[in-house]
């Protein structure tokens, strides 16, 4: 369960859980899909922050107690992913340097995500870049994008302080058991 898409590209190194959609490419070489999508691409569009919103705000109805989306094969499918054209390739191609970048930093034996060492605000950094360039490619105005950002930051805030409740509870509850 999650309470947004949380996509990682991979190159071989991971073994995915049961519950895992795995997206790969039915390109055997013979054939060209007019459709051809870059999985770095992929990867990043899927973990913006717009398609975050897109996939919360199209799927509330059947989001879980607690904010946890129901995240399905037949719902990734319809994620309106842009496809590379000439026009938008050089979008394209910084997308795809940014992400190259967060993978070599979070590919480090010692990066911890959850730290607040500079390695993850680099990371921090290079997805907001991302996401800027996210809303470029679909064409957004200022204001719509206010109205995501300020959602997202809702939403963050709101999990932050459910967290904290949890881990108070948890707290509570090994002090009446000690």
């Amino acid at each position: 369960m999650a309470k947004e898409l949380k996509c990682l590209y991979d190159d071989g190194e991971y073994l995915a859980g049961k519950s895992t959609i795995i997206i790969t490419s039915n390109n055997n070489g013979s054939n060209k899909s007019p459709f051809q999508l870059s999985f770095k691409y992929l990867t990043a569009i899927l973990n913006s922050k717009l398609i975050s919103f897109w996939y919360r705000n199209n799927f509330r109805f059947s989001s879980l107690a607690g904010g946890y989306l129901t995240i399905s094969k037949d719902r990734v499918e319809r994620i309106p992913i842009p496809p590379i054209t000439d026009q938008n390739q050089p979008l394209v191609s910084k997308i795809e340097s940014l992400v190259d970048q967060i993978l070599a930093i979070t590919k480090q034996k010692d990066y911890d995500p959850d730290s607040s060492a500079e390695e993850t605000q680099k990371v921090k950094e290079l997805e907001s870049q991302i996401d800027e360039l996210v809303y470029q490619l679909y064409g957004l105005k200022p204001d719509e994008i206010a109205i995501i950002e300020s959602e997202i930051k809702s939403n963050n805030q709101n999990n932050n302080e459910n967290n904290k409740k949890k881990r108070n509870k948890k707290g509570e509850q090994e002090d009446y058991e000690a």
